[in-house]
Protein backbone atom coordinates (compact mmCIF):
# COMPACT_ATOMS: atom_id res chain seq x y z
CA UNK A 1 0.00 0.00 0.00
CA UNK A 2 1.15 3.54 -0.69
CA UNK A 3 1.82 6.15 1.99
CA UNK A 4 -1.44 7.57 3.37
CA UNK A 5 0.26 10.97 3.73
CA UNK A 6 0.33 11.46 -0.05
CA UNK A 7 -2.56 13.15 -1.83
CA UNK A 8 -5.17 10.74 -3.28
CA UNK A 9 -4.14 11.47 -6.89
CA UNK A 10 -0.51 10.69 -6.14
CA UNK A 11 -1.42 7.51 -4.24
CA UNK A 12 -3.63 6.34 -7.10
CA UNK A 13 -0.98 6.94 -9.73
CA UNK A 14 1.74 5.22 -7.69
CA UNK A 15 -0.50 2.27 -6.93
CA UNK A 16 -1.66 1.89 -10.52
CA UNK A 17 1.91 2.10 -11.88
CA UNK A 18 3.08 -0.54 -9.42
CA UNK A 19 0.18 -2.89 -10.13
CA UNK A 20 0.35 -2.45 -13.91
CA UNK A 21 4.07 -3.13 -13.88
CA UNK A 22 3.80 -6.27 -11.74
CA UNK A 23 0.58 -7.76 -13.09
CA UNK A 24 -0.19 -6.13 -16.42
CA UNK A 25 -2.92 -3.67 -17.31
CA UNK A 26 -5.57 -6.22 -18.24
CA UNK A 27 -5.20 -8.12 -14.95
CA UNK A 28 -5.62 -5.05 -12.73
CA UNK A 29 -9.13 -3.95 -11.89
CA UNK A 30 -10.33 -0.72 -10.34
CA UNK A 31 -10.89 -2.42 -6.98
CA UNK A 32 -7.24 -3.48 -6.79
CA UNK A 33 -6.11 0.10 -7.43
CA UNK A 34 -8.53 1.41 -4.79
CA UNK A 35 -7.24 -1.05 -2.19
CA UNK A 36 -3.56 -0.57 -3.07
CA UNK A 37 -3.88 3.24 -3.03
CA UNK A 38 -6.01 3.31 0.12
CA UNK A 39 -8.65 5.56 -1.44
CA UNK A 40 -12.40 5.34 -1.83
CA UNK A 41 -14.12 4.47 -5.09
CA UNK A 42 -15.52 8.02 -5.16
CA UNK A 43 -12.03 9.52 -4.85
CA UNK A 44 -10.71 7.41 -7.70
CA UNK A 45 -13.67 8.06 -10.01
CA UNK A 46 -13.60 11.80 -9.31
CA UNK A 47 -9.99 11.93 -10.51
CA UNK A 48 -10.08 9.20 -13.18
CA UNK A 49 -13.60 8.48 -14.47
CA UNK A 50 -12.31 5.67 -16.70
CA UNK A 51 -9.62 3.03 -16.47
CA UNK A 52 -8.33 4.10 -19.90
CA UNK A 53 -7.82 7.62 -18.56
CA UNK A 54 -5.92 6.27 -15.55
CA UNK A 55 -3.72 4.09 -17.77
CA UNK A 56 -3.01 7.05 -20.05
CA UNK A 57 -1.92 9.21 -17.11
CA UNK A 58 0.32 6.46 -15.77
CA UNK A 59 1.83 6.18 -19.25
CA UNK A 60 2.45 9.94 -19.50
CA UNK A 61 4.06 10.01 -16.09
CA UNK A 62 6.18 6.92 -16.75
CA UNK A 63 7.44 8.38 -20.00
CA UNK A 64 8.36 11.66 -18.35
CA UNK A 65 10.43 9.92 -15.67
CA UNK A 66 12.02 7.45 -18.08
CA UNK A 67 12.96 10.10 -20.64
CA UNK A 68 14.27 12.46 -17.94
CA UNK A 69 16.62 9.80 -16.62
CA UNK A 70 17.78 8.93 -20.13
CA UNK A 71 18.38 12.57 -21.10
CA UNK A 72 20.19 13.37 -17.84
CA UNK A 73 22.51 10.40 -18.32
CA UNK A 74 23.35 11.47 -21.88
CA UNK A 75 23.81 15.14 -20.91
CA UNK A 76 26.12 14.24 -18.01
CA UNK A 77 28.66 12.67 -20.36
CA UNK A 78 31.44 14.90 -21.70
CA UNK A 79 30.83 14.21 -25.39
CA UNK A 80 30.46 15.97 -28.69
CA UNK A 81 27.03 16.18 -30.30
CA UNK A 82 27.83 13.09 -32.38
CA UNK A 83 28.97 11.16 -29.34
CA UNK A 84 25.70 11.91 -27.57
CA UNK A 85 23.77 9.97 -30.19
CA UNK A 86 25.66 6.79 -29.34
CA UNK A 87 25.53 7.63 -25.64
CA UNK A 88 21.75 7.26 -25.88
CA UNK A 89 22.34 3.51 -26.18
CA UNK A 90 24.88 3.48 -23.35
CA UNK A 91 22.34 5.25 -21.13
CA UNK A 92 19.58 2.90 -22.26
CA UNK A 93 21.80 -0.10 -21.42
CA UNK A 94 22.41 1.33 -17.95
CA UNK A 95 18.68 1.82 -17.37
CA UNK A 96 17.86 -1.67 -18.59
CA UNK A 97 20.49 -3.17 -16.25
CA UNK A 98 19.02 -1.66 -13.08
CA UNK A 99 16.73 -4.19 -11.37
CA UNK A 100 14.57 -1.54 -9.70
CA UNK A 101 13.94 0.53 -12.82
CA UNK A 102 11.16 -0.19 -15.23
CA UNK A 103 12.98 0.05 -18.56
CA UNK A 104 9.90 1.46 -20.17
CA UNK A 105 6.65 0.62 -18.44
CA UNK A 106 5.11 2.99 -20.96
CA UNK A 107 6.12 0.71 -23.81
CA UNK A 108 5.14 -2.43 -21.93
CA UNK A 109 1.71 -0.97 -21.24
CA UNK A 110 1.31 -0.03 -24.90
CA UNK A 111 1.83 -3.64 -25.96
CA UNK A 112 -1.29 -4.63 -24.00
CA UNK A 113 -3.59 -1.93 -25.28
CA UNK A 114 -5.81 -1.85 -28.33
CA UNK A 115 -5.65 0.93 -30.89
CA UNK A 116 -9.22 2.02 -30.17
CA UNK A 117 -8.48 3.01 -26.56
CA UNK A 118 -8.19 6.69 -27.40
CA UNK A 119 -6.65 8.12 -24.20
CA UNK A 120 -3.89 5.52 -24.25
CA UNK A 121 -3.42 5.81 -28.01
CA UNK A 122 -3.00 9.57 -27.61
CA UNK A 123 -0.51 9.11 -24.76
CA UNK A 124 1.47 6.60 -26.84
CA UNK A 125 1.58 8.95 -29.82
CA UNK A 126 2.71 11.82 -27.58
CA UNK A 127 5.46 9.65 -26.07
CA UNK A 128 6.79 8.63 -29.48
CA UNK A 129 6.68 12.20 -30.80
CA UNK A 130 8.56 13.63 -27.80
CA UNK A 131 11.24 10.96 -27.94
CA UNK A 132 11.72 11.40 -31.70
CA UNK A 133 11.87 15.18 -31.28
CA UNK A 134 14.68 14.80 -28.72
CA UNK A 135 16.56 12.40 -31.01
CA UNK A 136 16.00 14.73 -33.98
CA UNK A 137 17.53 17.63 -32.03
CA UNK A 138 20.56 15.50 -31.17
CA UNK A 139 20.90 14.39 -34.81
CA UNK A 140 20.58 17.95 -36.14
CA UNK A 141 23.29 19.27 -33.81
CA UNK A 142 25.52 16.32 -34.80
CA UNK A 143 25.22 17.33 -38.46
CA UNK A 144 23.14 14.44 -39.80
CA UNK A 145 22.09 14.83 -43.44
CA UNK A 146 18.45 13.97 -42.60
CA UNK A 147 17.98 14.41 -38.84
CA UNK A 148 14.34 13.31 -38.83
CA UNK A 149 15.05 10.07 -40.66
CA UNK A 150 18.04 9.27 -38.44
CA UNK A 151 15.92 9.97 -35.35
CA UNK A 152 13.20 7.61 -36.60
CA UNK A 153 15.77 4.88 -37.20
CA UNK A 154 17.37 5.34 -33.78
CA UNK A 155 13.93 5.31 -32.18
CA UNK A 156 13.21 1.94 -33.79
CA UNK A 157 16.50 0.60 -32.44
CA UNK A 158 15.60 1.85 -28.95
CA UNK A 159 12.25 0.10 -29.09
CA UNK A 160 14.02 -3.09 -30.06
CA UNK A 161 16.41 -2.78 -27.12
CA UNK A 162 13.49 -2.37 -24.72
CA UNK A 163 11.66 -5.42 -26.05
CA UNK A 164 14.82 -7.53 -25.98
CA UNK A 165 15.79 -6.29 -22.50
CA UNK A 166 12.41 -7.39 -21.18
CA UNK A 167 13.27 -10.82 -22.62
CA UNK A 168 16.54 -10.71 -20.61
CA UNK A 169 18.79 -10.21 -23.65
CA UNK A 170 21.83 -8.52 -22.08
CA UNK A 171 23.52 -7.82 -25.44
CA UNK A 172 20.62 -5.89 -26.98
CA UNK A 173 21.90 -2.38 -26.23
CA UNK A 174 25.44 -3.13 -27.40
CA UNK A 175 24.16 -4.56 -30.68
CA UNK A 176 21.87 -1.56 -31.17
CA UNK A 177 24.77 0.81 -30.42
CA UNK A 178 26.88 -0.82 -33.13
CA UNK A 179 23.98 -0.53 -35.59
CA UNK A 180 23.51 3.11 -34.56
CA UNK A 181 27.19 3.80 -35.32
CA UNK A 182 26.69 2.48 -38.86
CA UNK A 183 23.59 4.66 -39.23
CA UNK A 184 25.50 7.74 -38.10
CA UNK A 185 28.10 7.14 -40.79
CA UNK A 186 25.40 6.62 -43.41
CA UNK A 187 23.83 9.95 -42.42
CA UNK A 188 27.07 11.88 -42.71
CA UNK A 189 27.93 11.98 -39.02
CA UNK A 190 31.62 11.20 -39.45
CA UNK A 191 32.64 10.22 -35.94
CA UNK A 192 30.18 9.04 -33.32
CA UNK A 193 32.98 8.77 -30.75
CA UNK A 194 34.31 12.29 -30.92
CA UNK A 195 34.05 15.40 -33.03
CA UNK A 196 31.81 15.19 -36.10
Amino acid sequence: MTSPAAEPRERILRAAADLFDRMGVAAVGVEAVIEHADVTRQELLALFPSKAGLVAEVMRRSHGEWRRRLAEDVAARDLTAAGRLLAVFDALAALCALPDVRTSPFFALRLELTADEQPTADAAADHAARLRAWLTDLARVAGAGDPSLLAAQLHQLMRGVIVMARERDEDAAALARATAAALLAAHGVRDGRGAP
